[in-house]
């Protein structure tokens, strides 16, 4: 299946992300911006699955911020590859799969000396909020 464009089910189904969070991203990047067609739908380039693709990584995997992940991009310049703009070839390439989602569950190591502290400041925010409902 090789495709020009993309719809935001398949970008969707490609990426593994609920089709919110990738129309959430839309009003959060200025830099995701799909062309829209007859009856308003949503056309990707390769090169805009690549941006997101990039976004998800900064998100889930290197737990950026939104801000920070918008100053990462900028700071790293990042402009998807030749395939943005529209100026896709004829016969573009498919888009790879994402990798297994085993990789995004993996969360950072936290050394066990952290957590019992960690675990002391939840306990006690959980009794504030407690306390400010009784209130």
């Amino acid at each position: 299946m090789n495709k020009v464009y993309y719809t935001i089910g398949e970008v969707s189904s490609i990426l593994e992300l609920p089709i919110n969070t990738i129309r959430f991203w839309e009003s959060e990047f200025s830099q995701l911006r799909p062309s829209k067609g007859k009856h308003r739908i949503r056309k990707y380039t390769l090169g805009q699955i690549e941006l997101i693709r990039k976004i998800k990584d900064l998100l889930y995997v290197q737990r950026f911020t939104i801000e920070g992940a918008r100053q990462q991009l900028r700071v790293e310049k990042f402009v998807p590859s030749k395939y943005h703009g529209g100026q896709e070839p004829q016969s573009a390439p498919e888009p790879a799969l994402p990798a297994k989602r085993a990789s995004l569950d993996k969360s950072p190591a936290i050394p066990a000396s952290d957590l019992g502290r960690i675990r002391q400041q939840l306990e006690q925010i959980i009794a504030l909020c407690k306390q400010a409902r009784n209130e």
